[in-house]
């Protein structure tokens, strides 16, 4: 009788491990799925699984995962395309739920990616600028500390400067590159490891002036190479990050120019 009051015990011992155990696993999903494909850099199947869920998070890591595609692998033909199915899915994310942030970053990645297509005077006219402020704005505010909210202020205010010169980006857009460079400098503050905002930071400032702020630059490009690859799209940028250093450090400016004009 002892004997079968232990093997009883141990089987109900096991069976309660067993179920707080599966409790505590996060259950498969559509969503934790696609964001594995995304890591892995398989971007149009994490999208169309994303989108599956049918859900505004769901919408909004499609739109992110169609862009990093149209943004980092696409050829030109399939690029805009892309971009503009990357707008479709994260407006319907955020017609499910207007304060989802994620979303309202991925349409300013998004006009980004459409403006560069178009001349600076069409973009203006378009009105990309100001849409992408006004979704910055929604998504700042909804989470101020947004690493990657900080990150997309900061080049965008650097963005507007190149194009516009340093006075009418002031008039028309409130942007500089003072707003731009505390954006940055404070998005590396909150995720000091990350390889891509380490790059952004650095990207932006050789395309304002590499010369003066080389140094600085040099520095940021270090960082993003020794920060952990987390993710395929770490990857890219790392490689991206090499090339530049390797252009800056060999002050041959046709490189640097090379070096920087595929990026996203």
């Amino acid at each position: 009788m002892m004997m079968m009051q232990t093997m009883w015990s141990r089987t109900i011992f096991a069976a309660v491990i067993w179920v707080t155990l599966s409790a505590a696993a996060p259950a498969a999903s559509p969503y934790l799925d696609a964001s594995r494909l995304f890591d892995r850099g398989r971007y149009l199947e994490a999208a169309a699984l994303a989108a599956t869920a049918r859900t505004a998070a769901g919408f909004a890591l499609a739109a992110r995962a169609t862009l990093a595609n149209a943004i980092y692998v696409a050829k030109p033909p399939h690029r805009q395309v892309q971009v503009e199915k990357g707008v479709e899915l994260a407006e319907k994310a955020l017609a499910l739920d207007s304060h989802i942030v994620e979303a309202h970053l991925q349409l300013v990645i998004a006009f980004y990616q459409k403006s560069r297509a178009i001349t600076p005077l069409d973009a203006y006219f378009q009105g990309y600028a100001d849409k992408s402020s006004e979704h910055l704005a929604i998504a700042l505010d909804l989470e101020p500390d947004n690493p990657w909210g900080l990150w997309l202020l900061g080049g965008w205010n650097f963005e507007v400067v190149r194009l516009a010169g340093p006075i009418l980006a002031d008039t028309l857009f409130s942007a500089s590159l003072a707003a731009g460079r505390a954006a940055f400098t404070k998005a590396n503050s909150l995720m000091p490891g990350s390889v891509v905002l380490q790059y952004s930071f650095a990207r932006a400032l050789l395309v304002d002036d590499p010369d003066t702020n080389r140094t600085e630059a040099i520095q940021l490009l270090k960082n993003a190479l020794a920060a952990k690859r987390k993710d395929h799209l770490d990857g890219i940028i790392a490689s991206r990050a090499r090339a530049v250093m390797d252009a800056v450090q060999a002050n041959s400016p046709d490189d640097l120019r090379h070096a920087m004009q595929p990026d996203g």
